[in-house]
């Protein structure tokens, strides 16, 4: 799968310290490796997006749609009162 990077994705990454931003990059990984789209699909008015959880203990969410073969990456951040989603 190709793997586009959102402007607001991209300025969560960079605040994650060393060990989160690695677990989060292992992540990115399966999802370029994968033919379909990975993690929980979401509902309602995200009902074209898909969350996976990763970092230490699963407390970052990865939100993103995909279009046939390629993802755009939406968000990164905590799941806490919805913020993320």
């Amino acid at each position: 799968m190709i793997v586009k990077a959102g402007k607001e994705f991209l300025r969560a990454f960079n605040r994650l310290d060393n060990s989160e931003a690695y677990l989060v990059a292992k992540t990115l990984k399966k999802l370029k490796e994968s033919d379909l789209p990975i993690g929980k699909q979401l509902r309602g008015p995200l009902s074209k997006c898909c969350s996976i959880r990763t970092g230490n203990g699963g407390r970052l969410r990865i939100v993103y749609s995909y279009h046939g073969r390629t993802a755009e990456l939406i968000a990164l951040g905590e799941r806490a009162q919805g913020e993320v989603y």
